[in-house]
């Protein structure tokens, strides 16, 4: 699989949350210190054991407060209530400055609400009042790997391993990072080791599709994937990554189907709405892609990849004012994006308007991204509306060296017929035509023709 696997929950999700309480003193094992805590009961019940903890808790002790306080954070973020989770988690923060999961736990808020820009500095803060405690570095390397900001998850993943040692999630995390980053050798021997140290065998066959992932043998991920279906049916994870698989292998309609099972399971899983609205999108079947690039925004309003899926989207559409808009927001999100400047440009010169603007994207995207094919063609055409055939061909010729898009080969077409060379337009419309018949009605559209 050559996109990432949604491998496992966070280690933090999995044991630091479920350990809350650990944040208060011994007695909140009991009464209502010990209900508050205990993600058995009801998030109801869980409710009103805070609420009278706290009624009943001594104001001079702050770390009691903070604890039960956190607690009842988590009920509140399990239940959806994620804004109402976060000035909970601000008066548990004023009562224990130290508590670095609560940190952590407005950090994932404040991610869920789109506040971006408060994400990073709460996890720092966690990792700096808890140096010495994996967790937060953990929750850091969790947030920075969904964002595929890979050297810094790597980083974090290793200062974590470091302080807990043959950690099966962590090593099976890093592993993942490692396998992002194409260091397939590294990930193998991570995910190898962390499956011999699951000792409770919770990453089981997930895991082995990864390794089987790393070393290229796409028939034992299916069948490890399969398997992993089949010990938890209700687990998205595992039709995501067959999913996944399925796409890589180009069998669509099976990949379709186990996206839209994940989905079924985990409404707001961003990254199979993200693989299912990349699939319908190239089908054209704007109506639901559009649907799932929506979802993705409204589940997670500071992923670039949803405003970008919506973009594209509306660019099919020809809604090329709210593809701007989409970009341009995906590009505020995540500055390394050069797919974020690419879409931009391109919408721009769609609509037909702000060629400057354009090129300053279209620029920025090949910064970013030296050499693309995609990227030297949508900068083409901004050249090619601005007049400057000498640019647009020197952008078109090493384009289709790289990769023949038929836009490039049409739009290169049309230059050449201006400079009265039509034996090379005549060839290049051809060739256009050959990959996509209805190449010249889609430019004529775009006010582009011999």
């Amino acid at each position: 699989m050559k996109g990432s696997a949604f491998l496992t929950a966070s280690f933090f999700t999995l044991v630091c949350l479920a350990q809350a309480h650990a944040a208060g003193p011994e007695y909140m094992q009991f009464g209502d210190f010990g209900r508050c805590s205990d993600m058995r009961l009801a998030p109801d019940q869980r409710i009103e054991a805070c609420s009278t903890a706290l009624a009943t808790a001594g104001m001079a002790d702050a770390k009691q407060i903070g604890g039960i306080l956190l607690n009842l954070a988590v009920v509140h973020l399990q239940k959806g209530d994620t804004a109402g989770s976060l000035p909970i988690l601000d008066n548990a923060i004023k009562y224990q400055p130290n508590l670095w999961q609560a940190y952590a736990m407005r950090a994932e808020a404040n991610a869920k609400l789109g506040h971006n820009e408060l994400v990073v500095p709460d996890l720092d803060q966690a990792v700096a009042v808890a140096p010495r405690n994996p967790g937060p570095l953990e929750r850091r390397g969790h947030y920075f790997m969904y964002y595929k900001q890979y050297d810094r998850a790597l980083a974090d993943y290793n200062a974590a391993i470091v302080l807990l040692p043959n950690n099966p999630y962590l090593l099976a995390s890093r592993g993942e990072v490692e396998f992002d980053m194409g260091k397939n050798e590294l990930a193998a021997a991570d995910l190898r080791t962390a499956l011999d140290l699951d000792t409770n065998h919770r990453l089981g066959p997930l895991v082995k599709g990864m390794v089987a992932a790393a070393e290229g043998d796409e028939q034992a991920q299916l069948a490890a994937y399969t398997e992993a279906i089949q010990a938890a049916p209700n687990d998205a994870r595992g039709y995501y990554n067959r999913g996944a698989t399925y796409a890589d292998l180009k069998q669509t309609d099976l990949a379709l189907a186990d996206f839209s099972k994940a989905i079924a399971l985990h409404p707001g899983f961003t990254l199979a709405l993200q693989a299912r609205g990349r699939i319908l999108l190239g089908q054209h079947q704007t109506a639901a892609a559009l649907a799932d690039a929506n979802a993705m925004v409204n589940a997670d309003g500071a992923d670039s990849r949803g405003y970008l899926l919506r973009a594209d989207t509306y660019v099919d559409l020809k809604r090329y004012d709210e593809a701007i808009a989409d970009a341009d927001q995906g590009a505020k999100l995540d500055a390394t994006s050069s797919q974020a400047y690419n879409d931009a440009c391109w919408a721009r010169v769609l609509a037909g308007k702000d060629f400057d603007v354009a090129l300053e994207d279209c620029n920025k995207a090949l910064s970013l991204s030296p050499n693309s094919a995609n990227i030297l063609d949508s900068r083409g055409l901004v050249e090619f509306k601005l007049g400057d055939m000498k640019a647009a061909m020197e952008d078109y010729n090493p384009a289709i060296a790289a990769h023949p898009l038929a836009t490039s080969l049409f739009v290169r077409g049309v230059i050449e017929a201006k400079l009265h060379d039509q034996s090379a337009a005549d060839k290049d419309f051809a060739a256009a035509k050959a990959t996509t018949p209805a190449i010249a009605e889609t430019m004529a559209s775009y006010g582009v023709g011999p």
